[in-house]
């Protein structure tokens, strides 16, 4: 494969948040349907599903406990401030139904912001998890686990 890949990269588009800005929680075993917008830290539990409708989302950090579902209706943009965290077993993609492709769900995700060299991952993907996505990630490494499937095509 000849380097470099990209001549140019594409341009990184950054969190930037409203007035208001709100954090979400999806409990256990719960579902939650979040419309386009800012928010702060989105924490979806366990075997929780979380399913973005689509459009531009600002977010500060993104996590997902073991064996929750992030699901996306439509485009869709995630600018995360800080990071991703997929625990163990997480799915990661479109809808039941939604014909997307990777290059529909964008991650921009800002990172850069640990003390240490080995913190400094702004993308974790767990173990067993199956995530489909495009990830910018420029200033942050982007970790995936042992039997973690990632798809970006």
């Amino acid at each position: 494969m000849p380097l470099p890949l990209f001549d140019v990269l594409p341009v990184f588009k950054s969190a930037t948040f409203g007035a208001s800005v709100v954090n979400i929680r999806v409990e256990k075993l719960k579902n939650r349907v979040l419309p386009p917008g800012d928010y702060g830290d989105v924490i979806v539990e366990n075997k929780a599903s979380l399913v973005f409708q689509g459009g531009v989302y600002n977010i500060r950090s993104l996590r997902a406990n073991n064996e929750a579902s992030i699901t996306f209706q439509g485009l869709t943009e995630l600018r995360i401030q800080k990071d991703f965290k997929a625990d163990n077993k997480v799915t990661v993609g479109p809808a039941q139904g939604v014909s997307l492709s990777a290059s529909d769900i964008m991650f921009y995700v800002a990172g850069g912001q640990a003390q240490t060299h080995e913190d400094d991952v702004s993308v974790s993907i767990g173990e067993g998890s199956m995530v489909v996505g495009h990830f910018y990630a420029p200033y942050g490494a982007i970790r995936l686990k042992e039997k973690a499937d990632f798809y970006g095509i």
